[in-house]
C-alpha cells in the first residue's frame, strides 16, 4: 500500500544552459579547423568537439529524459520500504529501478551541498562507501540537487550506498525508521 509519494522538481534552466553551452563549445571546436585549414592538430579540435557532444547527450539521456519518483510503500507485515520509479519515454514508461527496506538504513544523512561543511562531509561519505567497495546510486533529480539524502544501508547482505533528492516528508519517513 502506497503511504507517499514525491516526485522533486528539476531546474530545467541549468540543465538547459549547460547542454548549450557543450553544443555551442563543441560547433566551436569542430568548424574551427574547417576555417582554417592550415591548422595543425585538426584531430584534436575534433576529438574535443565529439567530447562535447558526448557529454551533451549524457545529460540529456541522465537529467532530461528521466525523471525519478519516489514513494514509500507498507508492506504485508507493516514493514516500510523506500522505491525509487523511473519515468521515461514522455512519462509513459514507469519503471521501478530501486526497493529497499527502510529497517535496512544503518545511516541516513541530509545535505545541503552550497554549505562547504556538508560539501565536504558528502566527498568523505562517498569515498568511504568506495573504500568498503559499497556499490553507489545516484537517483537525484538534477545535476547540483540540494538538499540531498545519503543513505548507507544493507540490503541482502550487501552494502549500497543511495542519493536522492527528498522532501520534508520523504526526509521525515526516513529518519523516524531509520
Amino acid at each position: 500500500m502506497k503511504i507517499y509519494e514525491y516526485t522533486p522538481a528539476k531546474n530545467r534552466t541549468r540543465i538547459t544552459g549547460l547542454i548549450i553551452i557543450l553544443c555551442a563549445i563543441a560547433a566551436a571546436f569542430f568548424s574551427t579547423p574547417l576555417l582554417f585549414p592550415d591548422l595543425s592538430f585538426k584531430g584534436v579540435f575534433q576529438f574535443v568537439s565529439v567530447i562535447c557532444l558526448v557529454g551533451a547527450i549524457f545529460i540529456i539521456a541522465r537529467y532530461v529524459a528521466k525523471t525519478f519518483v519516489y514513494s514509500i510503500l507498507q508492506n504485508d507485515d507493516g514493514s516500510l520500504d523506500l522505491t525509487v520509479c523511473e519515468l521515461t519515454n514522455g512519462n509513459r514508461k514507469r519503471t521501478t529501478v530501486c526497493r529497499v527496506g527502510i529497517n535496512n538504513f544503518t545511516e541516513v544523512h541530509l545535505l545541503y551541498p552550497e554549505k562547504s561543511a556538508d560539501r565536504i562531509k558528502e566527498k568523505e561519505l562517498c569515498a568511504n562507501a568506495r573504500s568498503e567497495h559499497r556499490k553507489s546510486f545516484d537517483y537525484c533529480h538534477d545535476i547540483k540537487a540540494t538538499p540531498i539524502c545519503i543513505i548507507l544501508l544493507e540490503e541482502c547482505g550487501e552494502p549500497l550506498l543511495i542519493k536522492l533528492s527528498p522532501d520534508e516528508t520523504l526526509m521525515r519517513y526516513l529518519e523516524s525508521k531509520a
